[in-house]
Protein backbone atom coordinates (compact mmCIF):
# COMPACT_ATOMS: atom_id res chain seq x y z
CA UNK A 1 0.00 0.00 0.00
CA UNK A 2 0.95 3.45 0.17
CA UNK A 3 2.41 3.80 3.44
CA UNK A 4 2.22 6.64 4.85
CA UNK A 5 5.26 7.14 7.69
CA UNK A 6 5.29 9.63 10.05
CA UNK A 7 8.62 10.37 12.11
CA UNK A 8 7.63 10.48 16.07
CA UNK A 9 10.08 10.28 18.95
CA UNK A 10 13.05 9.57 16.18
CA UNK A 11 11.02 6.54 14.94
CA UNK A 12 9.51 5.72 11.52
CA UNK A 13 5.39 5.19 12.38
CA UNK A 14 2.67 4.18 10.05
CA UNK A 15 -0.05 4.65 12.04
CA UNK A 16 -2.61 5.22 9.40
CA UNK A 17 -4.72 2.16 8.77
CA UNK A 18 -7.03 3.44 5.67
CA UNK A 19 -4.08 4.81 3.45
CA UNK A 20 -4.52 3.96 -0.71
CA UNK A 21 -3.46 -0.07 -1.27
CA UNK A 22 -0.45 -0.31 -3.58
CA UNK A 23 -1.33 -2.64 -6.46
CA UNK A 24 0.63 -4.41 -9.14
CA UNK A 25 -0.31 -1.82 -11.42
CA UNK A 26 0.90 0.80 -9.40
CA UNK A 27 4.32 -0.93 -8.56
CA UNK A 28 5.10 -1.39 -11.88
CA UNK A 29 4.32 2.33 -13.25
CA UNK A 30 6.59 3.38 -10.43
CA UNK A 31 3.66 5.88 -8.61
CA UNK A 32 4.75 5.71 -5.41
CA UNK A 33 8.83 7.17 -6.46
CA UNK A 34 10.07 6.77 -2.92
CA UNK A 35 9.15 3.08 -2.91
CA UNK A 36 12.06 2.33 -5.43
CA UNK A 37 15.47 2.28 -5.20
CA UNK A 38 15.93 0.86 -8.87
CA UNK A 39 14.71 -1.46 -11.38
CA UNK A 40 13.46 -5.24 -10.12
CA UNK A 41 14.92 -8.06 -12.10
CA UNK A 42 11.42 -9.35 -10.99
CA UNK A 43 9.49 -7.67 -13.69
CA UNK A 44 10.36 -9.52 -16.40
CA UNK A 45 8.76 -12.80 -15.07
CA UNK A 46 5.36 -12.85 -16.67
CA UNK A 47 2.67 -13.15 -14.56
CA UNK A 48 4.50 -12.63 -11.71
CA UNK A 49 2.53 -9.83 -9.43
CA UNK A 50 4.83 -7.94 -7.59
CA UNK A 51 2.21 -7.19 -4.56
CA UNK A 52 -0.43 -9.95 -4.96
CA UNK A 53 2.18 -12.83 -5.51
CA UNK A 54 4.57 -11.87 -3.29
CA UNK A 55 2.18 -12.23 1.02
CA UNK A 56 3.35 -11.45 4.14
CA UNK A 57 4.69 -13.98 6.22
CA UNK A 58 3.12 -14.75 9.76
CA UNK A 59 6.31 -15.93 11.37
CA UNK A 60 8.17 -12.90 10.82
CA UNK A 61 5.18 -10.12 10.82
CA UNK A 62 3.16 -11.56 13.65
CA UNK A 63 5.33 -13.88 15.57
CA UNK A 64 9.09 -12.30 16.07
CA UNK A 65 6.99 -8.48 15.14
CA UNK A 66 4.34 -7.70 16.64
CA UNK A 67 4.07 -10.33 19.66
CA UNK A 68 7.58 -9.73 20.42
CA UNK A 69 7.37 -5.85 19.94
CA UNK A 70 3.82 -6.10 22.59
CA UNK A 71 5.90 -8.24 25.18
CA UNK A 72 9.04 -5.38 25.31
CA UNK A 73 6.65 -2.42 25.57
CA UNK A 74 5.17 -4.35 28.03
CA UNK A 75 8.77 -5.25 30.20
CA UNK A 76 11.12 -2.48 28.82
CA UNK A 77 8.54 -0.24 27.79
CA UNK A 78 8.03 3.42 29.61
CA UNK A 79 7.22 3.68 32.57
CA UNK A 80 5.50 6.97 32.16
CA UNK A 81 1.43 6.74 31.75
CA UNK A 82 -0.63 7.62 28.54
CA UNK A 83 -4.16 8.54 28.25
CA UNK A 84 -4.91 4.72 28.77
CA UNK A 85 -2.70 3.85 31.65
CA UNK A 86 0.17 2.75 32.29
CA UNK A 87 1.63 -0.04 30.24
CA UNK A 88 4.71 -1.40 31.55
CA UNK A 89 4.23 -3.94 34.06
CA UNK A 90 5.75 -4.44 37.52
CA UNK A 91 8.39 -7.12 38.85
CA UNK A 92 5.90 -8.45 40.77
CA UNK A 93 3.24 -9.09 38.10
CA UNK A 94 5.79 -10.24 35.44
CA UNK A 95 6.50 -12.93 38.38
CA UNK A 96 2.75 -13.55 38.33
CA UNK A 97 2.30 -13.72 34.72
CA UNK A 98 5.37 -16.70 35.12
CA UNK A 99 3.77 -18.45 37.26
CA UNK A 100 0.68 -18.96 35.32
CA UNK A 101 3.22 -20.00 32.56
CA UNK A 102 4.31 -22.84 35.17
CA UNK A 103 0.77 -24.11 35.77
CA UNK A 104 -0.20 -24.55 31.57
CA UNK A 105 3.71 -26.07 30.98
CA UNK A 106 1.82 -29.25 32.50
CA UNK A 107 -0.77 -29.24 30.28
CA UNK A 108 0.99 -28.64 27.21
CA UNK A 109 3.23 -30.55 24.73
CA UNK A 110 6.35 -30.71 25.62
CA UNK A 111 7.27 -28.70 22.22
CA UNK A 112 6.77 -25.84 24.31
CA UNK A 113 9.69 -24.76 26.38
CA UNK A 114 8.63 -23.16 29.80
CA UNK A 115 10.99 -19.94 29.88
CA UNK A 116 10.67 -16.64 31.82
CA UNK A 117 8.60 -14.24 30.42
CA UNK A 118 11.48 -11.41 31.17
CA UNK A 119 13.86 -13.71 28.73
CA UNK A 120 11.62 -12.32 25.44
CA UNK A 121 15.06 -11.66 23.62
CA UNK A 122 15.48 -15.61 23.54
CA UNK A 123 12.01 -16.88 22.85
CA UNK A 124 11.68 -18.65 19.41
CA UNK A 125 8.88 -17.98 16.83
CA UNK A 126 7.13 -20.80 18.19
CA UNK A 127 7.15 -19.47 22.02
CA UNK A 128 5.93 -16.28 20.56
CA UNK A 129 3.12 -18.35 18.45
CA UNK A 130 2.17 -20.00 21.45
CA UNK A 131 1.36 -16.79 23.51
CA UNK A 132 -0.03 -15.18 20.73
CA UNK A 133 -2.47 -17.93 19.62
CA UNK A 134 -3.01 -20.20 23.09
CA UNK A 135 -1.89 -19.06 26.26
CA UNK A 136 -1.90 -14.80 26.14
CA UNK A 137 -5.82 -14.63 27.05
CA UNK A 138 -4.91 -16.12 30.49
CA UNK A 139 -1.69 -15.08 31.09
CA UNK A 140 -2.33 -11.36 31.11
CA UNK A 141 -6.08 -11.47 32.43
CA UNK A 142 -6.40 -9.11 35.55
CA UNK A 143 -2.52 -8.48 35.41
CA UNK A 144 -2.17 -6.17 32.50
CA UNK A 145 -3.87 -3.29 32.36
CA UNK A 146 -7.41 -3.62 30.21
CA UNK A 147 -6.39 -1.28 27.54
CA UNK A 148 -3.21 -3.33 26.54
CA UNK A 149 -5.75 -6.75 27.65
CA UNK A 150 -8.10 -5.61 25.47
CA UNK A 151 -5.99 -5.23 22.61
CA UNK A 152 -3.99 -8.27 23.21
CA UNK A 153 -7.33 -10.13 22.82
CA UNK A 154 -8.34 -8.33 19.48
CA UNK A 155 -4.91 -9.62 18.36
CA UNK A 156 -5.24 -13.31 19.60
CA UNK A 157 -8.98 -13.22 18.09
CA UNK A 158 -7.60 -11.66 14.61
CA UNK A 159 -4.96 -14.13 14.36
CA UNK A 160 -7.20 -17.42 15.08
CA UNK A 161 -9.81 -16.04 12.45
CA UNK A 162 -6.79 -16.39 10.19
CA UNK A 163 -5.71 -19.53 11.26
CA UNK A 164 -8.71 -21.41 11.28
CA UNK A 165 -9.56 -23.38 7.46
CA UNK A 166 -13.41 -21.80 7.87
CA UNK A 167 -12.84 -18.35 9.11
CA UNK A 168 -10.23 -17.46 6.80
CA UNK A 169 -12.79 -17.15 4.53
CA UNK A 170 -16.32 -16.53 5.84
CA UNK A 171 -15.05 -13.61 8.24
CA UNK A 172 -12.61 -12.56 6.41
CA UNK A 173 -13.81 -8.77 6.33
CA UNK A 174 -14.82 -9.29 9.63
CA UNK A 175 -11.23 -10.14 10.44
CA UNK A 176 -10.31 -6.90 8.08
CA UNK A 177 -12.32 -4.28 10.21
CA UNK A 178 -11.07 -6.01 12.88
CA UNK A 179 -7.50 -5.59 11.85
CA UNK A 180 -7.72 -1.81 11.63
CA UNK A 181 -9.19 -1.63 14.91
CA UNK A 182 -6.30 -3.43 16.32
CA UNK A 183 -4.23 -0.82 14.66
CA UNK A 184 -6.08 2.37 16.22
CA UNK A 185 -6.22 0.64 19.52
CA UNK A 186 -2.26 -0.55 19.55
CA UNK A 187 -1.50 3.63 18.69
CA UNK A 188 -3.68 4.39 21.78
CA UNK A 189 -2.67 2.43 24.04
CA UNK A 190 1.57 2.09 22.96
CA UNK A 191 1.70 5.67 21.26
CA UNK A 192 2.13 6.36 17.21
CA UNK A 193 5.45 5.42 17.97
CA UNK A 194 5.58 2.51 18.16
CA UNK A 195 3.07 1.60 15.34
CA UNK A 196 5.65 0.12 13.18
CA UNK A 197 5.96 -1.86 9.67
CA UNK A 198 5.23 -5.01 11.48
CA UNK A 199 1.84 -3.43 13.71
CA UNK A 200 0.42 -1.97 10.18
CA UNK A 201 1.05 -4.45 7.80
CA UNK A 202 -1.00 -6.92 9.70
CA UNK A 203 -4.24 -5.15 7.56
CA UNK A 204 -2.55 -6.84 4.68
CA UNK A 205 -2.03 -10.00 6.24
CA UNK A 206 -5.82 -10.05 5.89
CA UNK A 207 -5.59 -9.57 2.36
CA UNK A 208 -2.78 -12.25 2.00
CA UNK A 209 -5.06 -15.19 4.14
CA UNK A 210 -8.46 -13.89 1.58
CA UNK A 211 -6.29 -15.14 -1.82
CA UNK A 212 -3.81 -18.01 -0.09
CA UNK A 213 -6.19 -19.66 2.54
CA UNK A 214 -4.80 -19.91 5.92
CA UNK A 215 -1.62 -18.17 7.22
CA UNK A 216 0.33 -21.37 7.69
CA UNK A 217 -0.24 -22.32 4.35
CA UNK A 218 2.35 -19.18 3.36
CA UNK A 219 4.15 -18.73 6.23
CA UNK A 220 7.88 -19.53 7.04
CA UNK A 221 7.74 -22.56 10.16
CA UNK A 222 8.37 -25.36 7.46
CA UNK A 223 11.79 -23.57 6.30
CA UNK A 224 12.91 -22.11 9.84
CA UNK A 225 12.73 -25.84 10.91
CA UNK A 226 14.69 -27.08 8.28
CA UNK A 227 17.33 -24.50 8.82
CA UNK A 228 18.28 -25.80 12.22
CA UNK A 229 18.48 -29.29 9.93
CA UNK A 230 21.20 -27.62 7.89
CA UNK A 231 23.13 -25.94 10.91
CA UNK A 232 23.83 -29.52 12.00
CA UNK A 233 24.59 -31.46 8.81
CA UNK A 234 27.47 -28.37 7.72
CA UNK A 235 30.72 -28.58 9.74
CA UNK A 236 32.56 -24.88 10.67
CA UNK A 237 34.96 -24.25 8.17
CA UNK A 238 35.40 -23.80 4.53
CA UNK A 239 32.85 -24.64 1.63
CA UNK A 240 29.64 -24.94 3.26
CA UNK A 241 27.44 -24.81 0.16
CA UNK A 242 30.00 -28.12 -0.92
CA UNK A 243 29.42 -29.47 2.46
CA UNK A 244 25.63 -28.83 1.73
CA UNK A 245 25.24 -30.38 -1.23
CA UNK A 246 27.47 -33.57 -0.83
CA UNK A 247 24.97 -34.46 2.81
CA UNK A 248 21.75 -33.78 0.88
CA UNK A 249 23.22 -36.69 -2.17
CA UNK A 250 24.33 -38.66 0.56
CA UNK A 251 21.04 -38.75 2.09
CA UNK A 252 18.86 -39.17 -0.65
CA UNK A 253 21.07 -41.68 -1.86
CA UNK A 254 20.59 -43.54 1.27
CA UNK A 255 17.00 -43.24 1.08
CA UNK A 256 16.11 -43.32 5.16
CA UNK A 257 13.30 -41.65 6.26
CA UNK A 258 12.95 -41.18 9.58
CA UNK A 259 10.06 -42.65 11.87
CA UNK A 260 9.36 -45.29 9.28
CA UNK A 261 8.82 -48.36 11.35
CA UNK A 262 6.89 -46.03 14.17
CA UNK A 263 3.39 -46.51 14.39
CA UNK A 264 1.42 -42.95 15.89
CA UNK A 265 0.27 -42.80 18.52
CA UNK A 266 3.09 -44.24 21.27
CA UNK A 267 2.15 -44.28 24.70
CA UNK A 268 4.62 -45.27 27.60
CA UNK A 269 5.28 -44.78 30.84
CA UNK A 270 2.29 -47.60 32.05
CA UNK A 271 1.27 -46.43 35.79
CA UNK A 272 -2.19 -46.70 37.92
CA UNK A 273 -2.25 -43.26 39.63
CA UNK A 274 -5.42 -42.19 37.70
CA UNK A 275 -7.20 -40.15 37.85
CA UNK A 276 -9.73 -41.45 36.54
CA UNK A 277 -14.14 -41.05 36.73
CA UNK A 278 -15.80 -42.82 39.14
CA UNK A 279 -17.96 -45.56 36.25
CA UNK A 280 -14.59 -47.15 35.23
CA UNK A 281 -12.51 -47.42 38.59
CA UNK A 282 -13.14 -51.16 39.01
CA UNK A 283 -12.69 -51.06 35.26
CA UNK A 284 -9.05 -52.93 34.16
CA UNK A 285 -8.02 -49.75 31.70
CA UNK A 286 -4.67 -49.05 31.09
CA UNK A 287 -2.88 -45.41 31.73
CA UNK A 288 0.37 -43.95 30.64
CA UNK A 289 1.59 -40.91 31.08
CA UNK A 290 3.24 -40.08 28.18
CA UNK A 291 1.67 -39.49 24.38
CA UNK A 292 4.02 -39.13 21.69
CA UNK A 293 2.43 -38.18 18.11
CA UNK A 294 4.46 -37.78 14.93
CA UNK A 295 4.75 -33.95 15.21
CA UNK A 296 4.40 -33.36 18.96
CA UNK A 297 4.40 -35.05 22.71
CA UNK A 298 2.28 -34.57 25.41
Amino acid sequence: MYRRRDYLSGSVSFPNGNAQLRTDESFNLYLNEEHHIGVSPLLGISGLGLVSSIPLDYMHLCCLGIMKKMLHLLIRGSTVPNACGSVRVSKSQIERIYNRMKIITKCLSSDFSRIPINDYKTFKATEFRQIMMYTGPYIFKNIVSQPVYNNFVIFNILMRLLSCHTTVYSQNDYAKSLAKYFLKTFCDVYGKGNASYNVQSIIHLVKDAKKYGVVDNFSSFPYENYLQHIKKIVQPGRAPLVQLYNRIVEERECNITRGLYINFPVLYGCHSKGPLQSSILNKSILQYSTLIMKLFTI
